[in-house]
């Protein structure tokens, strides 16, 4: 049998993927109901991690988990080069702060570090 154009040896076969097959079981379990409490799985992980997060010892592990779905992973700081050398700080930071300085006519800020080019 010839292969279709665009459809190679392994294109699809064994059906879908399987961590797609894992999710879809896992959405399955974690949506359904608990004979004993009587709410789905998913209710009561959300409060087990909250409980974590609250406790008298509280759970980094948790605290960051809950932070992460209700804010969003933190965005990571890129340090920026001005010739060669690093300044620690991000070209965003940067420029908001030259803008704001410039904005409220006042003196740039003193850092450790260069200001960057224009």
């Amino acid at each position: 049998m010839a292969f279709k154009t665009g459809h190679g040896a392994f294109h699809n076969r064994g059906g879908p993927a399987k961590s797609a097959a894992i999710t879809q079981a896992l959405i399955s379990e974690l949506n359904a109901i608990d004979p004993f409490t009587k709410v789905t799985k998913m209710r009561m992980l959300i409060v087990r991690l909250v409980e974590m997060a609250t406790c008298d010892k509280p759970d980094l592990g948790a605290i960051k988990e809950i932070y992460d779905r209700v804010e969003g992973k933190a965005r990571q700081p890129v340090d920026v080069t001005n010739d060669g050398e690093t300044t620690g700080r991000s070209a965003a930071v940067s420029v908001l702060a030259q803008f704001l300085d410039e904005a409220l006519g006042r003196e740039p800020a003193r850092t450790d570090e260069k200001p960057m080019p224009n």
